[in-house]
This record gives C-alpha cells, structure tokens and sequence, in this order.
C-alpha cells in the first residue's frame, strides 16, 4: 500500500489541484485506519489491565513480606528460652561430643 501511494504522488500533477486518491480509496483507507486504530486501542487496553493487575500483585506481595519480616524480626528479639517451648542452653554440640550418634548403614 506504501508503494501504491509513493507511485500516486510520483505521477501526481500537482497543477490540477486534484486529488491523489479517489473518493472509494480515500474511504477505504479511512476504514483501514479506523481498524488499525481500533485494534491498538484494544491491544493498549489489554496492556493496561495487565500492568495494573501486576502492580496490585506486587502491592499484595510487599505487603506480604512487611508481615513476614515483622515475625522474623520478633524472632529474633525472643530469648532462646522461649522460641520453640525449650529450654535452651548456650552450649552448643561440638564435634567431639557427636561420637555418640551413630549413623546406620542399611
């Protein structure tokens, strides 16, 4: 179509006044623009309720983590004693005391 048009101005006498194009084509490429436009304007729309369902996403996961780090955070501000109902010692399991347990080998 690109090429039709370049054709029409290249043989155009500009003397006449006249137009390039007839009045069906004229018509025609206002039809074909109106489809172009319609299609991108939904193309766009769609896009858009994209971004936004994705950005609503990533709000509900920010606040999400806000939570999670606010737990992790009073986690680690809990003494040891009262983490998991234990009572917790500072003592820590060295090498030479895990010779007591034995691994099987079935």
């Amino acid at each position: 179509m690109l090429a039709e048009a370049q054709a029409k101005l290249m043989s155009s006498d500009s003397t006449t006044g006249g137009s390039l194009w007839s009045t069906e084509e004229q018509k025609g490429s206002t039809e074909n623009f109106e489809k172009i436009i319609d299609s991108l304007q939904e193309e766009l729309e769609v896009k858009e309720k994209k971004i936004h369902d994705q950005e609503r996403q990533i709000h509900q996961l920010d606040a999400a983590n806000a939570q999670l780090m606010a737990v992790v955070n009073q986690l680690k501000d809990m003494p040891p004693i009262s983490r998991n109902g234990l009572l917790a010692t500072s003592t820590k399991l060295s090498l030479a005391d895990s010779g007591q347990f034995k691994s099987s080998s079935c």
